[in-house]
């Protein structure tokens, strides 16, 4: 697998990757397809060049750049492109006023998914990019709620202030019962790396009874974090991790104070990253430098 970042960027999840290693596929992280060689309309090699990571692109993603004289060649007789997914978007030469971004998505404002063009939003993968079930879906609750108002003629413009100034849920989460004890989540059966490498049967068994039945059986109270990683796939800036666990540490900083200076900040929603308060924070901050 010729992946053209490190590893902590690939968009795959974790047991993609592990199941892969398992079956003991090679990666070849950092580094850039250049092209395909053959002799007599057959594939003999892979050229590829060495890459580092500059900086981030419209993806939040670090950019790959290629490094000047790494070129090497990856001998194969096979070579399977996936290079993901993009949209299509050829109908929009009808559409001269239809205006697109730098991946060929479609331009829409963020809060209204209101496109260039008054009358038509657009939500989705081909607003977004590939993602989930879930964020589609939600976007097209946002788009639907956008469009009744453009219908009623309302001003777009004062919506979308309205919708980013609206108060966040709150913090009225219910409470955890006490008598619930923390599970580990259950692992799905997979065939074995050995037998699976050999064969097109089905990898994932998926659990069986009894552990489909303990997971059935999670608390799923409304505020309180089942482990869905819903969240996870949601974070774009990839703040979040499970399996973190809970540390105290001492830090020795240098400062100084100064009535004369004061720094109030309250948190509010903002652009590219979403942020408010939280039932963990406060919801000012203040600080004297």
């Amino acid at each position: 697998v010729v992946y053209r970042r490190s590893a902590q960027e690939m968009p795959a999840y974790a047991e993609e990757i592990q199941g892969a290693q398992a079956e003991e596929i090679q990666f070849a992280f950092l580094t850039a397809p250049v092209r395909i060689l053959a002799e007599k309309d057959r594939v003999t090699g892979f050229e590829c060049m060495r890459t580092e990571l500059g900086p981030p692109d419209d993806t939040g993603r670090r950019r790959p750049v290629p490094v000047a004289g790494s070129a090497f060649v990856i001998d194969c007789d096979t070579v399977i492109p996936a290079i993901g997914q993009q949209i299509d978007v050829s109908w929009s030469a009808q559409l001269p006023d239809l205006r697109l971004t730098a991946r060929n998505t479609i331009a829409v404002n963020p809060v209204t998914l209101q496109t260039t063009i008054p009358h038509l939003f657009a939500a989705g993968d081909a607003v977004s990019g590939p993602a989930t079930v879930i964020e589609a879906v939600a976007a097209g609750h946002k788009a639907a709620t956008a469009m009744v108002r453009f219908i009623e003629g309302a001003d777009m413009d004062q919506v979308a202030r309205d919708l980013v100034d609206q108060p966040s849920p709150g913090n009225h989460w219910a409470d955890m019962a006490d008598d619930i004890v923390p599970q580990p989540r259950a692992v799905p059966d997979h065939t074995a790396a050995e037998e699976r490498s050999m064969t097109f049967d089905e990898v994932d068994r998926g659990l069986n009874e009894a552990d489909a039945r303990q997971e059935a059986s999670r608390c799923l109270n409304c505020g309180v974090c089942s482990e869905c990683m819903a969240c996870v796939s949601a974070c774009e800036a990839k703040a979040i991790d499970h399996t973190m666990t809970a540390v105290q540490e001492t830090l020795k900083v240098a400062a100084s104070s100064s009535p004369r200076a004061t720094i109030s900040w309250t948190p509010r929603p903002s652009s590219p990253w979403a942020t408010a308060a939280c039932p963990t924070s406060s919801p000012a901050w203040s600080s004297n430098a």
